[in-house]
């Protein structure tokens, strides 16, 4: 799908790129640092360790000329992903590819945790290689922007178990053969994969555009898929289930749930995408290609009851919610204002406002 390259693009023209911060890495109640953005190192570093450590990126942009491999368990945390919401650090945490990159988290990289990170440009990110032996089990993103994300390896067979991706803006996302992945309260684009998936639950997600015939064999529940049509949409993904979804186009538009797919009841339709009797009767924006950040997409009424169980449809929905300036879960500095000048040696009058994002 074309169209959804300028979903992020708000995004990544709302701050300029800034240079690289340090880079910690927690260790047994010990922080070692790394100034010159050695992130491979960080890696390679944590490897050495028995335990799971933790490493905190600072906001600034950290453009890697090599693939980037997760060999070990790591908790791996930016500043977050919304320029106007990290004000404090300088910009939000950016990992970008001189030229086509992947990072890699290999099969030993069990429970890994990616948090508050947005990898854009020419990086993608790959659960294993193209081996079809690759295994990394349990591993999270949360809160993540992601230009290309792979959950499994490639064209070949994928032993990736029980994946979950959560509150994410994804431009591509691929299955391939994961089994078990959950994938929710995410704005994605393009659904993508060669071969059939095992058990992947995608819920509570707002899709804009995708043309839904590129994946195999996943359970749709809770969803919101924007259409920039008029005329009726078929969702013909092969195998899929399709449970209380909101299919919202243009004036006119329709939807049907083809051959290849299972109505699994509950599925409705809206147009317009906005206004008053619209699918977000609040929301500013018309577009059915680009998420606009900062805009209230909350869902008109009838819908906020029309879930699965009585539960509310999108992202806002669920029992993990969309938060709004996708801050990762640790403490963040939202304000630090310091004189210019100092009082007898003395800097007074420092401000020090600290918050965290709530689950």
């Amino acid at each position: 799908m074309k169209t959804f390259s300028t979903l992020l693009a708000g995004t990544l023209l709302s701050a300029a790129v800034s240079a690289q911060g340090v880079i910690t890495r927690q260790h047994a109640g010990q922080s070692f640092f790394y100034y010159a953005g050695e992130l491979q190192q960080a890696f390679d570093d944590a490897e050495t360790s028995p335990t799971k450590d933790t490493i905190i990126m600072a906001g600034g942009q950290y453009q890697t000329a090599t693939d980037l491999y997760v060999r070990t368990p790591i908790v791996l945390i930016g500043s977050g992903v919304f320029a106007d919401s990290v004000v404090a650090y300088g910009g939000r945490t950016i990992i970008s590819g001189n030229g086509f990159h992947r990072l890699y988290i290999m099969e030993d990289a069990d429970s890994t945790e990616v948090h508050g990170i947005a990898f854009v440009g020419n990086i993608e990110v790959k659960l294993g290689n193209t081996v079809p032996t690759s295994d990394a089990d349990d591993v999270l993103f949360s809160r993540c922007e992601i230009q290309g994300l792979y959950l499994g390896s490639g064209t070949f067979g994928s032993n990736v178990n029980n994946a979950l991706v959560e509150q994410c803006i994804i431009n591509s996302l691929n299955l391939n053969q994961s089994a078990d992945p959950v994938i929710r309260n995410c704005v994605i684009g393009e659904m993508v994969s060669g071969a059939a998936t095992s058990n992947a639950q995608i819920e509570q997600c707002m899709f804009f555009n995708s043309a839904l015939n590129g994946s195999t064999g996943n359970e749709y529940k809770n969803c919101v898929f924007l259409r920039n049509q008029s005329n009726a949409f078929v969702a013909n993904e092969t195998d899929a289930i399709f449970r209380n979804n909101l299919f919202v186009g243009q004036s006119g538009f329709s939807f049907t749930i083809g051959a290849n797919a299972t109505d699994g009841g509950g599925n409705l339709s809206e147009s317009p995408i906005n206004t008053v009797n619209g699918a977000f009767p609040q929301l500013v924006s018309t577009s059915y290609t680009v998420f606009a950040h900062g805009d209230n997409y909350t869902i008109a009424t009838p819908y906020q009851t029309a879930g699965l169980g009585g539960t509310q449809i999108g992202i806002y929905g669920g029992a993990r919610p969309w938060k709004d300036g996708l801050l990762p879960f640790n403490p963040h500095w939202i304000e630090l204002i310091t004189p210019s000048t100092t009082v007898n040696g003395t800097l007074q009058g420092v401000q020090i406002q600290a918050n965290t994002q709530q689950p």
